[in-house]
């Protein structure tokens, strides 16, 4: 079983992925209806979530490389 504390990192990896998805679909539909204001938020919000996304990354790889996430194999 993961612990709670490797399964945080899990799930908000995963939440700020979606994230990034849906703000792909937010841009587009900003720039379809001419807001460039608009456009600009979630081109803003996107790369902030992305740069979040990469620290989670980067801080569960560290889990992984030092043998303290355990995915349960048996």
């Amino acid at each position: 079983m993961m612990e709670n504390f490797n399964y945080n990192l899990l799930e908000e990896i995963t939440v700020r992925s979606k994230s990034i998805y849906r703000y792909e679909t937010y841009i587009k539909e900003a720039r379809a209806a001419k807001c460039f204001e608009c456009t600009k938020v979630w081109r803003d919000m996107r790369r902030r979530q992305e740069e979040e996304l990469d620290i989670l990354l980067q801080h569960f790889k560290k889990h992984i490389d030092a043998g303290v996430v355990d995915f349960g194999s048996e």
